[in-house]
């Protein structure tokens, strides 16, 4: 949505009040994009990552249902 997390500037200051420099952004934008969206991440694997994630979930709820209808 666009919006700064409350607790970013606060992390920020505390960092420069005890001598580290900051960053510019938010905090997912700091720790957690290089994670999710890694140097060398394309296209094609990303749509790959996308199916598994996919295919997994149907194979999760296809048991969560399958054992649902045996226990009734």
């Amino acid at each position: 949505m666009g919006w700064l997390c409350p607790l970013t500037p606060l992390e920020q200051s505390l960092r420069r009040a005890a001598g580290a420099s900051s960053y510019s952004g938010s905090f997912i934008e700091h720790y957690l994009v290089q994670f999710i969206y890694p140097v060398g991440l394309t296209r094609t694997i990303q749509l790959y990552l996308a199916a598994a994630v996919i295919i997994l979930n149907i194979v999760v709820y296809w048991f969560v249902i399958t054992q649902r209808r045996k226990n009734r």
